[in-house]
């Protein structure tokens, strides 16, 4: 929605996107802030944790995708949810998660409380001022929801990296 804001059309804003999240993961994923995801947790929930944050992301960066598939967010939320309140773990892991956690309760919560509350609070609003009130709306709300995607692709990427490291260990060791 961003890039339609600034005037962007929705395929000439996909790849600008993408590389957005990737240089962030990149960042997150090498600078050891997102990790976990290939180690902490049992095998099945980390899998399903994986495979939401996939389905997610590609939805964030195929353009605007409607409410339906926040349904994917619950198995990352379980896996995030199991590391922000696991206290075996550093603090860094657990703020991250708690981070995901928060961000993950705003992006489901926060377009309903604006629905909720211009449907059965403020006075009726014009096309007009809808409009604005949108707009204003993405302009507080769309960094929340781009932080949440950056730490799944940030968790997704390190995951990967886990994963090609320990293949390639594994490879020149026999």
């Amino acid at each position: 929605m961003w890039w339609r804001d600034i005037g962007w059309e929705d395929t000439n804003s996909a790849v600008p996107g993408v590389l957005l999240l990737t240089a962030v993961a990149c960042a997150l994923a090498l600078g050891r802030i997102t990790t976990g995801l290939m180690t902490r947790g049992k095998a099945p929930e980390r899998l399903r944790a994986a495979l939401g944050a996939i389905v997610l992301l590609t939805c964030f960066a195929a353009g605007v995708s409607y409410a339906y598939r926040w349904i994917f967010v619950v198995w990352p939320a379980i896996w995030v949810w199991r590391q922000a309140t696991d206290s075996s773990l550093p603090d860094r892991p657990r703020w991250v998660a708690r981070t995901g956690c928060a961000l993950i309760a705003l992006c489901l919560w926060l377009d309903g409380g604006l629905c909720l509350t211009g449907n059965l609070i403020l006075p009726p609003f014009t096309r007009a001022e809808q409009d604005h009130m949108q707009y204003v709306w993405r302009l507080w709300t769309q960094p929340l929801h781009w932080l949440l995607m950056m730490l799944f692709a940030g968790w997704l990427l390190e995951a990967g990296l886990v994963t090609v490291r320990e293949w390639w260990s594994a490879r020149h060791e026999t």
